[in-house]
């Protein structure tokens, strides 16, 4: 599982999630939105879609999704990917700024499966991603 955490200052609804990973024919992508109320306290699964798809070292992009996210709450937005996989990442180690709040740090799980929870302190690196909110 691969992704990223963002505080989020002012509320949005997430609407899409891209993920940039190279896979080998095609694979199953779970798409997943963890919800918390400190950067590194435990986050818990608010939402969770599967799809499938190719990519070789491109975004992939979720479906359309409906996520509200709530003003001073974290969120960990990223894919579980069945089988192996090759993500990438900003190494700057700079905190990038978004509309509604700031990406804070990645957030990457050894598993093919979502957990319910979860709580990984992950690296600075920012993992290659991009994503779409509305008002």
């Amino acid at each position: 599982m691969i992704g990223n955490v963002y505080r989020v200052d002012r509320a949005r609804t997430l609407t899409k999630i891209e993920q940039y990973v190279s896979v080998s024919g095609t694979s199953a992508f779970t798409w997943v939105v963890y919800e918390s109320a400190t950067e590194y306290g435990s986050f818990t699964k608010v939402y969770e879609v599967t799809t499938s798809d190719s990519a070789s070292g491109a975004l992939i992009s979720s479906p359309a999704l409906n996520v509200p996210l709530t003003a001073g709450k974290f969120y960990v937005l990223g894919v579980a990917v069945l089988g192996s996989f090759t993500g990438a990442v900003n190494q700057s180690n700079q905190q990038q700024f978004v509309s509604f709040g700031q990406v804070t740090r990645s957030a990457y799980e050894y598993t093919s499966a979502p957990p319910a929870t979860w709580s990984n302190a992950s690296s600075y690196y920012i993992s290659n991603q991009r994503i779409s909110t509305t008002h």
